[in-house]
């Protein structure tokens, strides 16, 4: 199988994202400079499987299942899930990888990258949560239109039957 060398290693330090490879072995063979930015660990620390540590422990067994399940099906994959960060903060991420052909055929690697989405994950919570609000509010406003109603309905049937 041809080793990875489709990405030319300056272009990818460039890159505003984390960018990763993996090898048919699933293990990690290549970072970029803005990965070991983010971790502040160093290439024999983070290869392999080295880098999985920084995931955190509430999301591995997801990110895990996830990741393996691609690798067999050699299908592309997109997860959110949190990701330490050099200074111990946990940010969140959006990972997205696909696998590598090489003459048409899966050549058992993958190329992905990380992107930290921590502004965004806060904005998309806050969005859940007003929608959890307003959908609290409707219910409220809901049940005193039928306690209303129902209200009203009782005394007016009493009228409309007695007349």
């Amino acid at each position: 199988m041809p080793s990875f060398e489709l990405l030319d290693s300056c272009a990818a330090d460039a890159f505003p994202a984390m960018v990763w490879v993996a090898g048919p072995d699933r293990l990690c063979s290549w970072l970029n400079r803005r990965w070991y930015e983010f971790t502040g660990g160093s290439e024999p620390e983070e290869t392999g499987s080295g880098w999985v540590r920084h995931v955190h422990p509430d999301d591995l067994a997801r990110w895990h299942a996830v990741y393996q399940k691609a690798f067999a099906s050699n299908e592309g994959f997109t997860l959110e899930y949190r990701l330490r960060r050099q200074d111990g903060q946990y940010r969140s991420v959006l990972e997205s990888a696909e696998p590598i052909f090489a003459d048409g055929r899966p050549a058992g690697q993958y190329l992905g990258f990380c992107v930290d989405i921590t502004h965004l994950a806060g904005e998309s919570q806050e969005r859940e949560r007003l929608l959890f609000v307003v959908q609290a509010e409707n219910g409220i406003r809901d049940d005193f239109i039928s306690l209303v109603s129902h209200g009203l309905r009782t005394p007016l049937n009493t009228v409309l039957m007695s007349a």
